[in-house]
């Protein structure tokens, strides 16, 4: 096989600081502009073209973005200015493993000076293998983006459904009844920081865990044990629904994955009928009920939902023969965007464990001379 060489950072790629943009320019057009955490608004001219490779500068380091399309680099990130002829995509995938802390300059808030990347030397493969290496993980990440895309298909549709039977198709004769006649709202368990630890076997969801529609383990608390008294329902299983209470509230998604605990200020949604489990998520994932939690949590200098005040709020809810035939519609596209859940995760561990071996050459992929 061939075999690989090394080179200087500066002769692989060339990195450059992004452009200023004052935040009031940043809500026009549908040019995404790129900070050092991720896109964080658009706008109406492009300063680079794709694909482009983006990653954090200043603040958020480590963290390297693919652009599809037209971009704006802010001023706290680097871009890939110059790719010297090597496959892009596989110039992505190989500054995703780069050591980036190494470069860090060490302040207050964390930073890098690109000139130290620059000088830095590193091993890569020739081109035809830089190909090879990019077709695999792209292939593993265009599944992905396809199980994503496929989900937010199958919610739409769900909320199409549900937006039909219970707002346009509703019916007089439906009785006004609070949202406890149709779920229960628990609160979390109030877990002692001190209990925390870098190597539990379980992880807390927390308001920062709770997104709108997935969830997310990033720098997750753990614990090693489960605290004596704590409620069942705050030990999570794959299926139940959450949401956040506090901060961002309304957010709204399902527990995908094994060993999770609920933590304070998020709660867990518990349909008193199983049959209408995906009606109860889809309800909670309407923009009109998550703008209506909103509304009703304001008052405080910290967004705050009261699980009893939300249980109160009543709605015009058909009959049980009803509830049940809307649910048999909803139940099956929402139980397969929790399944496409877990081949995302399937997929994502793959790529995760071949995305360091193929960059390190540990794992080689055969090219035809």
């Amino acid at each position: 096989m061939t075999q690989w060489h090394k080179i200087k950072f500066i002769d692989f790629c060339i990195l450059k600081r992004g452009y200023d943009l004052p935040a009031q320019n940043r809500k026009a057009g549908d040019i995404p502009i790129y900070s050092s955490s991720g896109i964080v608004g658009y706008h109406n001219q492009k300063k680079c073209s794709p694909l482009g490779v983006i990653t954090g500068r200043y603040g958020t380091i480590g963290s390297v973005f693919l652009a599809k399309k037209d971009f704006w680099p802010l001023n706290t990130t680097l871009y890939v200015e110059d790719f010297k002829g090597n496959n892009k995509l596989f110039t992505y995938y190989f500054l995703k493993v780069l050591p980036w802390e190494k470069f860090n300059d060490k302040s207050a808030v964390p930073g890098i000076n690109r000139n130290h990347v620059h000088d830095e030397i590193i091993s890569i493969p020739p081109l035809a293998e830089q190909k090879a290496i990019a077709a695999v993980l792209g292939s593993l990440d265009n599944k992905i983006d396809l199980l994503h895309r496929q989900n937010a298909t199958l919610e739409r549709m769900a909320e199409t459904l549900f937006r039909q039977w219970f707002i346009e198709e509703a019916q007089e004769e439906w009785e006004e009844k609070p949202l406890s006649s149709l779920v229960d709202i628990k609160s979390g368990f109030p877990f002692k920081s001190a209990d925390f630890t870098d190597s539990g076997s379980f992880y807390l969801v927390t308001i920062k865990s709770v997104q709108d529609g997935f969830l997310t383990l990033d720098k997750a608390d753990k614990l090693k044990k489960l605290p004596n008294n704590i409620k069942n329902h705050c030990i999570l299983k794959r299926g139940d629904i959450v949401l956040s209470l506090t901060g961002n509230i309304g957010r709204c998604c399902i527990i995908d994955r094994d060993n999770l605990l609920l933590n304070q200020r998020v709660a867990i949604l518990i349909p008193k009928n199983k049959e209408h489990w995906g009606l109860v998520y889809t309800l909670f994932r309407m923009k009109s009920t998550k703008s209506l939690l909103e509304e009703m949590g304001k008052g405080t200098a910290q967004p705050n939902l009261s699980p009893i005040e939300m249980s109160n709020l009543t709605f015009r809810i058909p009959d049980d023969i009803s509830l049940t035939k809307i649910s048999n519609a909803i139940n099956p596209l929402i139980k397969k965007t929790l399944t496409n859940k877990y081949q995302i995760q399937t997929l994502e561990k793959l790529r995760d464990t071949l995305l360091p071996k193929l960059m390190s050459g540990e794992v080689r992929v055969r090219v035809d001379e």
